[in-house]
């Protein structure tokens, strides 16, 4: 039982894009330079348990998916130690 609650609370912790809401993320492209690389931000509302101020976190596409890999490995990190 302990071991679930962890789990949950871990999975809890590292959801990526927590909306209460339901609102769709927004992209935002912006270029440093007409000559620049456009550069296309994606900005998911992020809530946090306990607290009234809501944030907004933009990122590109190659941010949310190493961050997403990155909760995914730490979980399945956790969830194998219990079988060593």
């Amino acid at each position: 039982m302990r071991l679930f609650v962890t789990t949950a609370a871990v999975l809890l912790a590292f959801s990526v894009s927590a909306r209460a809401d339901g609102a769709a993320p927004r992209i935002i492209q912006a270029a440093a330079s007409p000559s620049a690389k456009t550069v296309r931000l994606i900005c998911r509302p992020m809530f946090h348990e306990g607290t009234l101020i809501k944030s907004t976190d933009c990122r590109t596409q190659e941010e949310w998916d190493r961050l997403r890999r990155d909760a995914e490995r730490e979980i399945s990190d956790f969830q194998n130690l219990s079988y060593r």
